[in-house]
């Protein structure tokens, strides 16, 4: 803010020079005074907002918050808040949070925590999770899977594996399934192969206690094979091992 306070001539009058000196003293108690690129000695109070394109400063001092927008608060009477060119540092004496162009860190004097940011070529595949140190791992899907239980819930087809093309040509399966409503057991070997396009299956090996308790099949979607049981019974229970190669 600039405030123009007219110069004072010696052929002006007294009442001219008094108002003049109030319009100061009213200046100097109540309104931002800019002093261009020159370096103000003391403090500026303000009550109230200040707008600005720019803020130039070598360091802010935070007595209770900075608030950004709705929902940002940063700093408090024993935190500070310093940001350079490489990184923005939250915290006080004895903590402090990193964040730059790799990672996320957040330290203190006995532990550490560094979450890595994902390469273009991980965040592209996907197929990335982050481990406990900090790192990204590939993830590495079983091939050989044991004692898997899925129960399902009337008569309409439901998913029972699932597992990507591009990783795996074919799987056998042992399977077992159990008729929750009669006492009717049924157990069998399934072998899946697919040509990227069609996925193939074949049955052998089935023995049943009672009767006959629903049908096996396969088909692709995506990149995937599905494995799919349609029950006859509105309440069974297909358990499984696979490997898959």
């Amino acid at each position: 803010m600039t405030i123009l306070i007219g110069n004072v001539a010696t052929t002006d009058t007294f009442q001219k020079l008094l108002t003049t000196v109030n319009q100061l003293a009213s200046a100097v108690s109540n309104s931002i005074v800019t002093v261009g690129s020159n370096a103000a000695v003391g403090d500026a109070s303000v009550t109230g907002n200040v707008y600005s394109n720019s803020v130039v400063t070598n360091n802010i001092s935070v007595v209770n918050s900075i608030s950004i927008g709705n929902t940002i608060t940063i700093g408090n009477s024993v935190s500070n808040v310093s940001i350079n060119t490489n990184s923005i540092f939250l915290g006080n004496s004895t903590t402090n949070a990193t964040i730059n162009t790799t990672s996320i860190s957040f330290a203190n004097s006995t532990a550490n925590l560094s979450l890595k940011i994902p390469t273009a070529s991980q965040v592209s595949n996907g197929q990335y999770f982050l481990n406990a140190n900090g790192t990204y791992a590939p993830v590495i899907l079983q091939t050989s899977i044991s004692n898997v239980q899925i129960t399902t819930t009337g008569v309409g087809t439901a998913l029972i594996d699932s597992w990507p093309m591009a990783t795996y040509n074919s799987a056998e399966y042992l399977l077992s399934v159990n008729d929750n409503n009669s006492n009717n057991h049924y157990g069998s070997k399934i072998m899946i192969v697919h040509n990227t396009t069609t996925a193939f299956i074949t049955e052998y090996a089935s023995y049943t206690s009672n009767s006959y308790v629903g049908v096996f099949s396969t088909l692709t979607s995506g990149t995937n094979v599905l494995l799919y049981f349609t029950p006859i019974s509105s309440n069974t229970t297909v358990k499984f091992a696979r490997v898959i190669v």
